[in-house]
């Protein structure tokens, strides 16, 4: 694809969306005199096939944005103003304190690293990589969005591994537990569509009317955080009517008796309905419909888990689908998050260095950034991440970003953390380098070609690490071994023709360059068709001798949410918008338009309750601190509940300045670490008078 000649000096490329997305999109960019002239989806992309989101027709708008920072800055403390500087300067500063640290502590560990998922291409992980050899620093040690759920599939299945997703238009019976792909993963609600088209059934479980819910066959309310009571309500009824499947559970699952018995002794459909808000009725309707209409699949949202007991309530989702059969069959299984793919892919960058060991690092939780470590951090370097608007507790953290002696940001824009830092790098966009994306939740892998030379200044990730290891080894006798002849291009050749063949129908790294989607040859469509699970049993894990090690219960029980108090009487829920991906693009005039400015959801009730009209501000606040917000009055969620979309706005608001800092249940034995229980967050309102 690459090269295809169209007039004089055009040429269309291929590029691979590589934000914090289900999807990652194919793109064709045709470029003119190192210019973007155009974008499309590309029609060859097996997934997305052609089509895009509103964000992916907006990055032209990013890569070209007034406000986009081409070069180096400082930023003078005194005055808090920003100074245009020379490359040569920024890392000269970066290098200096780099060998200063290392001088004064004899260890990285005062330099914290923090690459997130604003950008989830293999080139934007060698920076990663650099603080990797550069020794053992400080690095957080919260997982931010999917750790309980992971968890909970480590538990069952021994790993989460989905099936492909275009099996789904295999099912008879869709269940939609706790997410909305019709604003996060756009293109897999085509395959939806095509399996109600063969007679599929959807329901969608959420505390909120979602734009997927609207459209379903049945949509079921249920109280935020009591997924796992309403699984076990159903599996309470399954069992009693003997609607399990016999074979499966005594072939193939460790602990149905003692999950039996449990669900005998402790479960009953009036206490599921009491604790979830589902009516007894429901309940039993949704397991005989679970039970009987094979194959059956499970999509479990990233939204579901992130309360103090999420990774427990999606245990019993995944053993709800063991004692039905729906799993390792063609239109059945559990879908959440299929990191396989990314997983060999680090393997392979990290292979020329067996000898590193990442858990050298210290890991900081989210909520422990001002405790006193030892020894003290002094530095921050921070990459495809903005912790100022999304981890929890924002201000607590600006205080800890305020008191070390310097902070890097690499990023495109002055986020909310980059106002916080004293050097800013700017970074090159996916359109600018070359990468090698995959998907967390398709199978396709490809070559992100360079489209256009950087704007500006703008450089990869590799150059930066290779700029800094270069002026470390001129300063100092000691430095990283890593890479300072290389281009992207080669960096990407050198560490990954390993991968080459390991995927079907590819030959040699110059082919997979040209363009095209690949599989790998190992990756099977039907996850766990040979009913051999990576657990320790081999068996699906039902009871978890492994999860009781760590404190966890043996079997799959309920284990309740968070609760609220009478000074904070209503929970907050932060979800995702369809115009922008956690912080990312609320900069952009047409998504801002159409996303709005931030604003918070209340029912007609509790609106009527404080005496608010549409459009009234409010303040929403809890011990963590306030937020000011339009109101926005609807019937799609319950009288105790406000719901606040993801954003960055450009006058720095995040909800998650009254984020509770509190952790998931699961996650830290699976080579994660526990995640943040947003959803158990609760705050109190009063109306802005006179407003």
């Amino acid at each position: 694809m690459i090269g295809i000649f169209l007039n004089k000096d055009e040429h269309i490329f291929q590029n691979i969306c590589t934000y914090n997305c289900y999807c990652a999109c194919g793109i064709k960019t045709l470029a003119k005199d190192n210019k973007i002239v155009g974008i499309e989806g590309d029609v060859n992309h097996p997934f997305s096939k052609g089509k895009l989101c509103a964000k992916g027709y907006a990055f032209l708008k990013q890569v070209y944005h007034p406000e986009r920072i081409l070069y180096p800055m400082r930023k003078n403390r005194r005055t808090s103003r920003w100074e245009r500087i020379s490359w040569e300067q920024a890392i000269d500063l970066i290098a200096v304190k780099i060998l200063e640290i290392k001088d004064k502590y004899n260890t990285m560990l005062p330099v914290f690293f923090d690459n997130q998922s604003g950008n989830l291409g293999v080139l934007q992980k060698s920076l990663g990589l650099f603080f990797d050899l550069l020794g053992p620093c400080s690095k957080l040690g919260t997982e931010l969005c999917a750790s309980a759920g992971k968890g909970a599939h480590y538990y069952t299945f021994g790993a989460s591994c989905n099936s492909s997703p275009e099996d789904m238009a295999n099912s008879r019976l869709i269940i939609i537990w706790g997410g909305n792909p019709a604003w996060t993963c756009c293109h897999q609600m085509r395959i939806i569509d095509e399996a109600r088209q063969k007679g599929a059934r959807v329901i969608v479980i959420d505390p909120v009317q979602t734009a997927t819910a609207v459209n379903c066959d049945l949509y079921v309310r249920i109280k935020p955080g009591t997924d796992g009571a309403l699984a076990l309500g159903m599996a309470k009824h399954i069992v009693e009517k003997k609607l399990y499947d016999i074979n499966f559970v005594n072939s193939y699952t460790k602990g149905w008796e003692e999950f039996k018995n449990y669900l005998q002794n402790n479960i009953s459909l009036n206490w599921a309905s009491k604790i979830t808000g589902v009516e007894v009725r429901n309940i039993m309707n949704l397991a005989e419909n679970y039970a009987a209409i094979k194959p059956a699949s499970i999509w479990q949202g990233l939204g579901a888990q992130r309360c103090i007991n999420g990774g427990q309530n999606y245990r019993i989702i995944n053993t709800l689908a063991a004692i039905t059969g729906n799993i390792g069959n063609s239109g059945a299984g559990v879908y959440y998050i299929d990191l396989q793919n990314s997983f060999r892919l680090d393997d392979i960058l990290y292979s020329e260095y067996a000898g590193f060991q990442k858990k050298q690092h210290r890991f900081i939780s989210a909520h422990s950034f001002l405790d006193r470590h030892s020894p003290p951090i002094k530095m921050a370097f921070i990459t495809a991440s903005n912790p100022l608007a999304r981890y929890p507790s924002t201000d607590r953290l600006s205080k800890f970003f305020k008191e070390l002696d310097l902070v890097i940001t690499v990023d495109l824009f002055l986020t909310n953390t980059a106002n916080y830092s004293d050097i800013f790098l700017p970074a090159a966009t996916f359109f600018e380098k070359p990468d090698i994306v995959s998907s967390y939740w398709h199978q396709y892998i490809g070559y992100n070609q360079r489209a256009i030379h950087p704007l500006g200044e703008c450089k990869s990730e590799l150059e930066i690490a290779m700029l800094i290891t270069k002026r470390l080894r001129k300063l100092s006798s000691t430095a990283p071994s890593f890479p300072t002849d290389l281009t992207d291009e080669q960096f990407l050749e050198k560490h990954f023709n390993p991968l080459i063949k390991e995927l079907k129908n590819v030959h040699n790294f110059t082919q997979f360059k040209q363009g095209g989607y690949y599989t790998f040859k190992n990756k099977k469509n039907i996850a766990w068709s040979d009913k051999k699970f990576l657990t320790p049993s081999n068996k699906f894990e039902i009871v978890s001798e492994r999860a009781e090690q760590v404190g966890l219960p043996l079997i799959p029980c309920y284990m309740p949410a968070g609760k609220p108090e009478n000074i904070y009487p209503y929970r907050l829920l932060s979800v995702h918008s369809n115009f922008f991906t956690n912080s990312q693009f609320a900069n952009i005039d047409i998504l801002q338009k159409l996303g709005g400015k931030s604003r918070v959801l209340i029912s007609k009730n509790l609106a009527r309750k404080h005496l608010i009209n549409q459009g009234d501000r409010i303040r929403v606040y809890n011990r963590q601190g306030e937020l000011i917000l339009n109101v926005e009055i609807t019937e799609t969620i319950p009288d105790d509940l406000l719901v606040c979309f993801l954003a960055e706005q450009t006058d720095g608001f995040t909800i998650n300045k009254i984020t509770t800092p509190l952790l998931n249940d699961m996650g830290d034995n699976t080579n994660e670490f526990l995640g943040i229980a947003y959803n158990d967050t609760f705050v109190n309102i009063t109306k802005i008078r006179g407003v």
